[in-house]
């Protein structure tokens, strides 16, 4: 038996595959290194064969080398290519390899140029074939004579009084990728001018979608038609005429929606229109998904999104960063972890792509989730549920790829509900409502932050009924206007309530309620100018639907504008955004298809019309009373503690593309 064995490993030695080495002590050691017994090269007759693969690569194959030890598999060949001819021979510059493999396929070269390569073999010991054969091709793309697929212009929206803002699908093309496609754009002042004799007055470079046309007359129509070219030359004809005049002063009225119910519980304005978000269903669907809409400046719809699971997911808020990436926030029970509702957090591409989506969960509920962008990152806010059924505030700060930095409960002995969160020059405004007094009375709060999510200021505003803050408006002088409910100073049902503070929260400027006739609510507070707009909803006398409203004060509270907007079922508002001439209004209304709810989106003038007549039969003037109250403001008891039992995950969530049709659209000229 010693004697088999000895043989056996005086076998393995003098085929190389063990080793044999002795120390000064004489003792010895059996080892695996090959290059101390392997010295000898592979055996490789290099490159057999050269071809050029349409449209875009070069083929290089060679039969396997042979080695007394490496195996077939584990040769590793080593490629060179040179612009040269004999360059890869005078000095052997490795560019690619492979292991085992008997072809390579090689990207990336230029039209026309001739390139020259030579490969060899190595073994596992490093030992590499020296062999000078050289072959070489020309990379000739292959001549295209298609036209590229393209469904031509999609939107022609006006930018500025002087420019408009062209938009469209990529083209397809059987050879040229999609981002090397180019466009030209035909511009014309008479209809069908660029249909009869295309004439290219711009054109863009390759894989551009859009185009801003800049220097334009004022209120004149112009005509566009675009039409796309591959590398060759090639151009499509589509004969898709959009026409546009450069300003952005008209007035619309929009609903958005499908035979199932779409709703928008926040929306943002960006450059090229709006993002809204909220929550919907699709088709049979019985609970509702995440619904994020981009629009163009006039409510044209570019595109809607849906993220949700086979449960109830719903948005509650949105921001939009520097670069345009998009973060949505809400309220998911498809990932939900233990069955209760969770809180979803995502960040999308301004094409709706979802980049990363994580989820925020406790072992109770976790709701109404709030987001503003904050220099570094974005502050996150809601309300947990805790063990003994109260609940506490939370907020949370990730950065721009998702990473949680910091969080902080904000707690007290009783129930706090953040409502709504907005950001200033990195200091965190927070409202809201809590119970410091008993179980069924509430008063306001608001609470101000640092970028550190520490406390700087709070106040507790109220007495001794119920009252609540749902928006919060910081203007030009620092000044905190709150708006909410109020059962307190107007009658039981519910009037609207609104605060200003100084901007130290040392006192207020002025405190208004405003009683119309039964329950009425704030959904949104904005600034505009000199002025404050709040839009909510209200039940008339007339009628027992809700009806959108629509109240704009000046700096002292009184009313300058007082306006309701009905049809014949639910009609609310629930947020504003406002620039230096228009109010942008989301809601959503039952009266335009089948008591079907849907997005109602309005752009009006400062005065709540529209300009136009397209809208008159909506518009109401408002009765209400507006009474100056005085109510106790003291210092609240809040106290920052750590969130230990609040976790972050990732969350791989379903998307979809869908469409969305305009049930009413009217714009005013």
């Amino acid at each position: 038996m010693y004697k088999a064995v000895y043989l056996l490993i005086i076998s393995l030695i003098s085929f190389g595959y063990l080793a044999c080495s002795s120390d000064n002590n004489g003792s010895s050691d059996i080892g695996t290194d090959i290059s101390s017994v392997d010295k000898e090269a592979p055996n490789f007759t290099g490159l057999s064969n050269i071809k050029v693969n349409y449209p875009d690569s070069i083929v290089l194959n060679w039969t396997a080398a042979k080695d007394n030890v490496t195996p077939e598999s584990e040769i590793v060949y080593i490629i060179c290519m040179s612009e040269q001819e004999g360059g890869c021979k005078n000095s052997f510059v490795e560019k690619y390899t492979v292991t085992g493999l008997l072809k390579y396929e090689v990207k990336g070269l230029e039209d026309g140029k001739t390139y020259y390569f030579l490969v060899r073999a190595k073994d596992k010991a490093g030992n590499t074939d020296t062999n000078t054969l050289e072959k070489s091709a020309v990379f000739q793309r292959e001549k295209d004579t298609v036209a590229p697929n393209f469904m031509g212009l999609s939107y022609a929206t006006p930018d500025s009084p002087t420019s408009v803002r062209l938009m469209w699908q990529d083209a397809n093309d059987n050879i040229t990728p999609k981002e090397k496609i180019t466009y030209s754009i035909c511009m014309s002042d008479i209809q069908g001018g660029c249909i009869s004799s295309f004439n290219e007055t711009y054109r863009t470079d390759a894989g551009i979608t859009t185009y801003s046309v800049k220097d334009l007359t004022p209120n004149k129509r112009y005509y566009f038609v675009v039409r796309a070219s591959d590398e060759d030359g090639n151009m499509e004809l589509n004969k898709e005429e959009r026409s546009v005049v450069p300003s952005n002063s008209k007035m619309f009225v929009r609903t958005y929606g499908d035979s199932t119910y779409r709703g928008a519980s926040s929306f943002v304005s960006v450059t090229d229109g709006f993002i809204l978000c909220g929550g919907g269903r699709v088709g049979d669907m019985l609970d509702s998904d995440i619904f994020v809409t981009r629009l163009d400046v006039y409510g044209n719809v570019v595109w809607v999104k849906v993220i949700g699971g086979n449960k109830g997911d719903g948005c509650s808020s949105i921001a939009v960063s520097q670069d345009g990436a998009i973060f949505i926030a809400g309220t998911t029970q498809s990932y939900s972890v233990y069955g209760d509702k969770d809180v979803l957090f995502a960040k999308l591409s301004s094409n709706g792509d979802v980049l990363f989506s994580k989820q925020i969960y406790t072992e109770k509920n976790d709701l109404n989730a709030q987001i503003d962008m904050i220099s570094d990152g974005i502050i996150l806010s809601g309300y947990t549920e805790q063990s003994d059924g109260r609940y506490d505030s939370f907020f949370m700060k990730f950065d721009f790829n998702g990473n949680l930095s910091s969080s902080v409960l904000l707690h007290s002995d009783v129930d706090d509900y953040i409502t709504r969160i907005k950001v200033v020059n990195d200091k965190i405004y927070a409202v809201g409502y809590t119970n410091p007094r008993s179980d069924t009375n509430f008063d306001g709060f608001i609470v101000v932050l640092d970028n550190d999510l520490k406390i700087l200021e709070q106040k507790l505003i109220g007495d001794a009924n119920y009252e609540q803050f749902t928006s919060i408006a910081v203007d030009a002088d620092g000044n905190i206007i709150l708006a909410g409910q109020t059962t307190t100073y107007g009658d039981d049902k519910g009037d609207i309530f609104i605060v200003g503070l100084k901007a130290d929260l040392s006192g207020s400027i002025f405190a208004k309620v405003y009683t119309i006739d039964k329950k009425e609510s704030v959904g949104e507070l904005s600034v505009f100018n000199d002025k404050y707009v709040l839009v909510g909803d209200t039940v008339p006398t007339i009628g027992g639907d809700e009806d959108g409203v629509l109240i704009v004060v000046d700096k002292s509270g009184k009313p300058v504008v007082k306006k309701y907007y009905r049809g014949i079922r639910d009609d609310w508002f629930s947020k504003v955004i406002t620039d230096n001439q228009n109010l942008y209004i989301v809601g959503g209304t039952a009266s335009m298809h089948n008591e079907t709810s849907e997005i109602w989106f309005l752009k009006l003038n400062g005065d709540g019309t529209t300009g136009g007549d397209c809208l008159v039969s909506f518009i109401n003037e408002l009765s209400m009373t507006e009474k100056d109250i005085n109510p106790t403001i003291e210092v609240g008891s809040f106290v920052i503690n750590e969130t230990k039992d609040i976790l972050v995950k990732d969350v791989s969530v379903n998307t979809m593309e869908v469409g969305a049709y305009v049930d009413y659209q009217c714009i005013a000229d």
